[in-house]
């Protein structure tokens, strides 16, 4: 059995007084990198890489490879179960963004005001306690509440448009690149058949800010940040995910969107090397990308429906009615909630409450494994065999359903600490993987490459950082052991919590 807490990432900073600056390649894997490396199109994180200053490592992203519960183990030492849940207790859904607030008064009980407290936090999904923010989707959610959409928009805007005044873009050269890439993107998506839902149809919008505007107002505000002599500064530089998701994850187009970031970041290390200023930066991903297939392209229907049917079929006297059943997706990977069942049921509980269920989850073909709870520990159930670990030990029986995603003790252990995090779901399933692709749960976007579970580049993020900093890195590191090392690292400036 693999200890998670022997994976700590062990940082001992020097320098005293020095700020820190995160610069977050959003979806992009350690593999893809090496590779974008080789071909030229990151050519300074390529000189990062080289200098006998800086080390470049994978780690592991921990599971469900999303942004979201990536973040929140960085910016507070949180686990949330995905980007977005179900909760019995609520008898909701949750968005993970908006519920940020929740997660920053646990931590304040604490003494804990988040990572980026008394820094500044740009094009990020949530501000990490940050006052200093620009394109954070939790803060904008946030003062809309308050203020109004209109109010809050044309603020947000009005501080956008500052920064790119300030930045060497041409404004007229940004708008021509809006226009051209909006219909360049849109002709994509409708020659290659993903152009099918609402989100399909609005996402060259967002590819096209992306890669247009988007690091243009990071890159000024992280700038802007280090001249205030701010502690911490963080971006989530989103262009290569987006990119990715459509069009593949080492396509042309994405790796030219990659070299846009390579570009910014570029210089936000030309101004700390030029200027002489007293920062740190740190170059990493939250996880990678995979090819994937969509679930409902394979077999007619979304996954909830699937399941709803598969009860249905597996005990004809079982009476199951629309909304007993509950399905969360983190896209490869998903939660199915049982909500006749209070708290988190068992294995043995969801058998007997629909018999025969379980039995076809795990025989279906988009299935890797079905993980349920045991008394004392879970059972990770395949087609042809299971694992289980408890308190005693790993015990593989048949054919091991974890092989073809790496160590069976590492990710059983992985698993094992993840259904111990509140509100997982009663089942967690995660899809196939032969060694080429995943199956997609989600049913909203069209998209050809994703992350959320296991198999494949997703759970192999890369961390780019300076060799004092002793950040050490290796591949079974899980991004919670990056929280009290950053927030070290974080103090030296001013001594202040984080």
């Amino acid at each position: 059995m693999v200890a998670l807490e022997e994976h700590y990432v062990q940082c001992e900073p020097e320098d005293d007084g020095r700020g820190l600056v995160l610069l977050q390649i959003d979806g992009l894997s350690y593999d893809t990198l090496a590779r974008a490396m080789e071909e030229g199109y990151a050519p300074n994180l390529s000189r990062l890489a080289q200098s006998e200053d800086y080390d470049l490592s994978p780690f592991f992203s921990g599971i469900p490879a999303e942004t979201l519960p990536v973040l929140n183990n960085i910016f507070y030492g949180e686990r949330i179960p995905a980007n977005d849940w179900y909760s019995k207790a609520r008898g909701e859904h949750i968005d993970s963004i908006p519920y940020e607030a929740e997660v920053r008064e646990r931590a304040a009980e604490r003494g804990e005001l988040g990572l980026m407290h008394d820094g500044a936090t740009y094009l990020s999904p949530i501000c990490g306690g940050a006052e200093k923010v620009g394109i954070t989707v939790s803060t904008l959610k946030e003062e809309q509440a308050e203020k109004g959409m209109f109010r809050t928009l044309a603020k947000e805007a009005w501080n956008d448009i500052k920064l790119i005044w300030r930045s060497d873009e041409s404004i007229t050269g940004t708008l021509y690149n809006l226009v051209r890439d909006f219909f360049s993107s849109r002709s994509y998506l409708k020659e290659h058949d993903q152009w099918n839902s609402w989100w399909d149809q609005h996402y060259p919008y967002l590819i096209t800010m992306a890669d247009n505007v988007f690091p243009t107002v990071a890159t000024e505000g992280v700038k802007e940040a280090m001249e205030q002599g701010l502690p911490v500064a963080y971006v989530d530089y989103t262009s290569y995910d987006e990119r990715a998701h459509f069009y593949g994850t080492e396509c042309t187009e994405a790796l030219e969107s990659l070299s846009i970031v390579d570009k910014k970041i570029g210089e936000i290390v030309d101004k700390v090397e030029r200027e002489g200023l007293q920062y740190d930066i740190v170059v990493l991903s939250d996880h990678g990308q995979t090819p994937s297939v969509q679930f409902k392209e394979i077999f007619g229907k979304p996954i909830q429906e699937a399941i709803y049917d598969m009860a249905r079929e597996a005990d004809p006297s079982t009476d199951v009615k629309d909304g007993d059943i509950q399905v969360a997706h983190a896209y490869s990977m998903a939660n199915v909630y049982f909500d006749q069942l209070p708290g988190t049921a068992s294995l043995a509980d969801v058998k007997e409450l629909y018999p025969g269920l379980v039995d076809a989850l795990v025989q279906h073909p988009s299935m890797g494994f079905v993980v349920g709870r045991t008394d004392d520990g879970i059972v990770v159930q395949g087609r042809e065999g299971s694992v289980s670990i408890t308190q005693d030990g790993l015990t593989v029986e048949g054919d091991d359903p974890l092989a073809p995603y790496g160590d069976t003790a590492f990710l059983a252990e992985i698993l094992r600490d993840y259904s111990t995090i509140d509100e997982t779901g009663d089942l967690v399933l995660v899809s196939t993987y032969a060694g080429d692709r995943i199956i997609d749960f989600n049913d909203v976007y069209s998209m050809v490459s994703l992350h959320g579970g296991l198999g494949g580049p997703q759970t192999r993020p890369f961390i780019l950082a300076p060799r004092k900093l002793g950040l050490d890195v290796d591949e079974t590191t899980v991004p919670m052991d990056l929280y009290e090392p950053l927030k070290r690292l974080k103090e030296r400036h001013s001594g202040a919590d984080a």
